[in-house]
């Protein structure tokens, strides 16, 4: 809307209802619609209950947010000339909009109670009656694709024992929980899509729908030269001398009682698991290789006492075992992954802290290595043997020197992860990209067009890693090396040109061809080498009933060749940052103006979003079809 204030300018519409005290200070009393914010998205109930009124035979609908038994969830109230059933309803909903708006729980109605001026009274509509879940105890399951299907469910759903018949949303679940349970059952090697769920009628009907899902299969046991993934040719291709120097380290609270030698057990159970933890570098041909005849290289872990140190001791003594841990990663003896536990005062360990070479480790293996950690430490309490499901075999083969580094870390830059979310719907972006286009317009403003080039590591598999490599833990994210340019000067015209670029650069960095093509156009002389790498929500990855994440470290110990390295996570919902540089060029005070530029930008990008009232669309949004932007533009003019 215009801004009433200042000519010429714009103000967001919040639809906030609000009342100016006379301190003045604003008191927030409600909305003035219907709209909500659950699951990180702002939601108009009216546009559920406009969905469902288009179902035949439903007269009347209202949708609230409801709370209970410390869940949270939509409910949807409705009244209609015959019978609807659950699924049937669902499937109608899910034709017409995105998951997270469908509701969870639905409830018949004679009539839908109405105020004496006609409208929903919505406080006086029923509490939801309390779904009754039919346990047993003597189930067993048909199969270990079921068995893990069931078990993960159960554990979502925080549910004892459950039928393979019942429904997964009338047992309690969601369409978040639904996405949560596909990306865990993910890492297990079973495939889904959210349509398997949300057009199943029972959980036998999702284990039916599961893909590659056959786990029995016994690991490769190859021995010799592995082959190269595309991450791993870019390194070499780029001739970096600082191949022992980059490694990821992650610190764990844990949440119950074990001790350390049943812990130093488990750990080197799960290190003797993973065939990638046997590579080692020939320093002769600069080959990698496995020998899956002799058992990996197991490491020296360290036990310290935190009773003998001061708390303010602590975060000293934690970083000092960080440093010992990754100094001794070096890939020709097959040191490649370290670990240290930490004791309380009782003896049980308390934290622990695991680093690993980051040419054998991506963000997906780091989930990986958590859900092994997690299921044997719950079995471990349990009292069950320990069993893991065998990971896929995985193909893999790169260089070593010395400069100095920089480090500068932001815990908080003021950006929620709701408000990213939420922009990412103006243009049909991921948050990654946003952040990349807020990057890419920092340097096109602080330098000349063309001077820069910028390396992103997204630290997920994505198209480049066949179904076969899903549960496999090894560096098989790619690493993708761009040049973007920006010719328009208008913010809109920017945000799609550089996502184009984006996509085509993610596209192209899959295949090898495409990957040397971009090498070609990325080393020219006296270009600045920026990095990019976005490790997502690592709460997601790492936070369990067992263990919580403390620290994620990732860096370069003793060398920094580019110019500057931005590193974006999200923990506890905020955007955190990480800049290495080398300070042979770069000042702090220097480091914090491009940092103060680049959150200028995301958050002028995250305003401009939230005031579109209308999604766009790019070319690269239809990955089936050819089309111009000017086609798309006249189409959805």
């Amino acid at each position: 809307m215009n801004d009433p204030f200042v000519s010429g300018e714009r103000m967001y519409k919040t639809g906030d209802f609000v009342k100016w005290l006379p301190d003045g200070n604003i008191e927030y009393l409600g909305r003035m619609d219907q709209q909500i914010k659950f699951h990180g998205y702002r939601i108009e109930t009216q546009e559920i209950e406009a969905r469902l009124l288009d179902i035949e035979a439903i007269r009347e609908a209202a949708v609230l947010l409801v709370t209970q038994n410390e869940s949270t969830y939509l409910c949807a109230y409705y009244s209609a000339d015959r019978q609807l059933s659950y699924n049937e309803l669902r499937a109608n909903l899910s034709e017409v909009l995105p998951v997270y708006m469908i509701p969870t729980s639905f409830m018949k109605m004679d009539a839908i109670p109405l105020t004496p001026n006609g409208k929903i009274d919505r406080k006086a509509l029923p509490e939801p009656i309390g779904r009754e879940i039919k346990t047993t105890s003597d189930y067993i399951s048909t199969s270990r694709t079921e068995q893990t299907v069931m078990t993960e469910i159960q554990e979502l759903l925080n549910l004892s024992n459950i039928y393979p018949d019942r429904n997964f949303f009338e047992l309690g679940g969601d369409s978040i929980k639904a996405l949560i349970l596909i990306n865990r059952l993910h890492g297990s090697g079973i495939l889904l899509e959210t349509k398997d769920i949300i057009y199943s009628n029972s959980i036998s009907d999702i284990v039916s729908s599961v893909k590659h899902a056959d786990m029995s299969f016994v690991q490769s046991q190859f021995s010799g030269i592995v082959k190269k993934t595309p991450a791993m040719e870019w390194l070499m291709a780029r001739g970096l001398p600082y191949i022992n120097q980059r490694h990821q380290s992650v610190f764990l609270q844990l949440q119950v009682p074990i001790e350390g030698s049943e812990l130093k057990r488990i750990l080197l159970e799960i290190i003797r698991h993973h065939q990638l933890f046997r590579i080692r570098l020939d320093d002769d041909t600069g080959d990698f290789y496995l020998d899956n005849s002799q058992p990996p290289l197991e490491p020296e872990i360290d036990l310290i006492t935190l009773s003998d140190y001061g708390l303010a001791e602590l975060s000293k003594i934690m970083e000092e075992a960080r440093v010992r841990s990754t100094s001794s990663l070096v890939l020709d003896r097959g040191n490649v992954v370290q670990a240290c536990m930490f004791a309380g005062e009782d003896g049980q360990i308390a934290h622990l802290m695991l680093s690993a070479h980051r040419l054998v480790m991506d963000l997906d293996s780091w989930g990986i290595l958590s859900k092994d950690l997690s299921t044997m430490l719950r079995l471990h309490l349990n009292g069950e043997a320990a069993r893991l499901a065998a990971p896929r075999s995985i193909d893999l083969q790169p260089a070593n020197g010395n400069q100095g580094s920089g480090k500068r870390t932001y815990d908080s830059l003021g950006i929620d992860a709701n408000e990213l979310l939420e922009a990412n719907h103006a243009y049909h972006t991921r948050t990654a990209e946003l952040l990349i286009i807020a990057l890419v317009l920092t340097m096109h403003e602080r330098l000349s067009p063309l001077a820069f080039g910028v390396e992103i590591d997204l630290g997920e598999r994505g198209g480049s890693v066949t179904e076969d490599e899903v549960s496999g833990i090894g560096c098989l994210a790619p690493i993708y090396p761009a040049v973007f340019q920006v010719h328009s000067t208008d913010l809109h015209d920017q945000i799609k040109e550089v996502k184009e670029q984006i996509r085509g650069v993610l596209k192209d960095g899959q295949s090898l061809g495409g990957l040397q093509e971009r090498l070609e156009q990325f080393e020219e002389p006296n270009r600045r080498l920026v990095g990019f790498r976005y490790g997502g929500d690592l709460d997601a990855i790492f936070e369990n009933d067992i263990f919580t994440l403390m620290r994620f470290e990732e860096g370069f110990e003793n060398s920094h060749p580019r110019f500057l390295d931005f590193r974006f996570v999200f923990r506890h919902r905020t955007l955190q940052l990480d800049v290495h540089y080398n300070p042979a060029e770069l000042a702090d005070f220097a480091v914090n103006e491009w940092v103060e530029v680049l959150v200028r930008n995301m958050k002028k990008i995250i305003l401009h979003c939230a005031m579109k009232k209308t999604s766009e669309f790019t070319p690269s949004d239809f990955k089936m079809m050819k089309i111009s932007q000017s086609d798309l533009d006249l189409l959805f003019e």
